[in-house]
């Protein structure tokens, strides 16, 4: 009864197939307009003919629409069409020894397509669509998008609109009112559907046109992360999220790519064979790897981005990339809700577990102040134990995932550390791997009195004019007036500011409570 109930809105779009109608309002009236991310009062409810007596799902009766969407604030992450690229090089990556693929036969059948809607796995085959191992009746072809929302399977065939009822596909009336459409996703209850003529938005009864200032028209990619979509046409790439919508727009992707967007929130391309990540500057980057892949995929389960030639299979997460063994060949690549790859082709469909990974993310820079090590494991709501050691000493774990260690260079002392973590998940598996740091404690003899000689002698050390500051119990009484005056560039009169990481030393040094020197 509860899934009926929650199926209603999309049941009662199917029953008003055949209902009388009125003249057919255009959803592209007034839908453009320069400059904005826009959902208009104008645009029509999808359902303009009054469901039959006694049908519970009647649409009039529905939550308000979402507020209009809003033009981009001026200090959002925008960044202009004609926006110079970052100084960045291709990202480096790591390739670690390859493994065994461990390939399951999920179907012998030819695949012509795969589409994957949160568990479902929705394919086409030369007999029609299935999700997982069951045929749909119907006539829907030509899959092309799948999405599950409110508890109901969508599904872009052929630009048509279809929902699941039951073993059937039924035509939706939302393609009575839309051009072509080529992919759908579900953000919570929003149903976003990209078509030849535009993106549109489907939530709570009502469709609306949504129309980010610069994005090409047709052939758009949906992808989704948590509570944002990404859109990516020609060369322009959005995420729209928020009430009212905020469109962040991206620059530096070649035209003619798709989305993938991974657990981490990363967003990764393949054009022309290079695979391109989008960066923190939200400008997308090339990644330079020993191989050309042919397609890129990505799910919410996992960080990482699988990555597929015409005879390979890789996996890149964390700037290391593994490459899987004996893995089947396929036209199609997609990736699980338990993050695994989905290989479909000619063969049949193939999944290959992506295997127990683990991260450690520790710090790059020397440790100079309390900091922390981040460990995260692939399937971390099955991790049973998580197991840190520094230098061979065991380290308390806080927290639950991503479990974090504490770093204290005091506790450490000077130099390089190892950090090693062993994971181990409810089947016994096991996963290890290691970080290597440095940490470094401030003191006067090795890190202060040089930067004072240096930087202060001329008119502070022994025997110069101004207040003597050449020992340490000179600098101690004084250090917040001292940091303050090198800070604002008051000091040192007549030479050059010190740098960052000079200031830097300074107040390390006193977050150290000012030693001496270190035993």
């Amino acid at each position: 009864m509860a899934r009926l109930l929650i199926m209603l809105p999309f049941l009662a779009l199917l029953a008003c197939a055949g209902a009388d109608e009125g003249p057919t309002p255009d959803p592209m009236a007034d839908a453009a307009i320069d400059g904005e991310v826009v959902a208009p009062d104008a645009a029509p409810a999808v359902d303009d003919g009054a469901p039959p007596p006694g049908d519970t799902g009647d649409l009039g009766d529905a939550a308000p629409p979402p507020a209009d969407a809003a033009e981009p604030p001026a200090d959002a992450a925008d960044l202009p069409p004609d926006a110079a690229a970052p100084d960045a090089g291709p990202t480096p990556i790591v390739e670690d020894e390859p493994v065994p693929a461990t390939p399951e036969a999920l179907s012998r059948s030819a695949v012509q397509a795969l589409v994957v809607a949160g568990r479902d796995v929705v394919t086409e085959r030369a007999d029609g669509l299935f999700v997982g191992d069951q045929p749909l009746a119907g006539d829907a072809a030509g899959l092309t998008g799948a999405a599950r929302v409110e508890d109901t399977l969508v599904v872009a065939a052929g630009g048509e609109v279809y929902v699941q009822v039951d073993a059937a596909l039924l035509a939706s009336p939302l393609g009575d009112h839309l051009p072509p459409v080529v992919d759908v996703a579900a953000v919570g209850d929003a149903l976003w559907l990209a078509t030849t003529d535009g993106l549109f938005l489907w939530q709570a009864g009502d469709l609306r046109p949504v129309r980010p200032a610069g994005l090409p028209a047709g052939d758009a990619t949906l992808a989704v992360d948590g509570d944002g979509l990404w859109v990516g046409a020609g060369d322009a790439t959005y995420r729209l999220a928020g009430d009212p919508l905020v469109a962040l727009t991206t620059g530096g992707l070649p035209a003619g790519a798709g989305v993938a967007v991974d657990g981490a929130g990363d967003a990764w391309a393949v054009v022309d064979e290079t695979l391109w990540w989008l960066g923190d500057d939200l400008w997308w980057t090339p990644v330079a790897l020993p191989f050309a892949p042919v397609d890129a995929a990505a799910g919410p389960a996992t960080p990482g981005v699988w990555l597929r030639t015409p005879d390979q299979l890789w996996h890149l997460r964390d700037h290391r990339l593994r490459r899987y063994l004996d893995a089947p060949t396929g036209d199609a690549l997609a990736v699980d809700a338990d993050g695994g790859a989905l290989v479909a082709g000619p063969g049949g469909l193939w999944r290959v577990p992506l295997g127990r990974l683990v991260s450690v993310d520790a710090p790059t820079a020397p440790l100079l102040r309390d900091g922390e090590a981040v460990v995260r494991p692939s399937l971390p709501e099955r991790v049973t134990a998580v197991a840190v050691t520094v230098d061979d000493a065991p380290v308390e774990v806080t927290g639950a995932a991503p479990w974090r260690v504490a770093l204290s260079p005091f506790d450490l002392g000077r130099g390089a550390h190892t950090l090693a973590v062993v994971v181990t998940w409810d089947d016994g598996v096991q996963a290890r791997a290691e970080a290597r740091f440095q940490s470094q404690v401030t003191t006067w003899a090795e890190d202060v009195h040089p930067i004072a000689v240096r930087q202060c002698g001329m008119c502070h050390g022994q025997g110069a004019a101004a207040r003597p500051l050449y020992q340490s119990d000179q600098w101690r009484p004084l250090i917040d007036r001292i940091l303050d005056a090198v800070r604002t560039g008051r000091m040192p009169l007549g030479r050059a500011p010190l740098t960052a990481a000079e200031v830097e030393l300074l107040d390390a040094w006193r977050a150290a409570d000012m030693p001496e020197e270190w035993p």
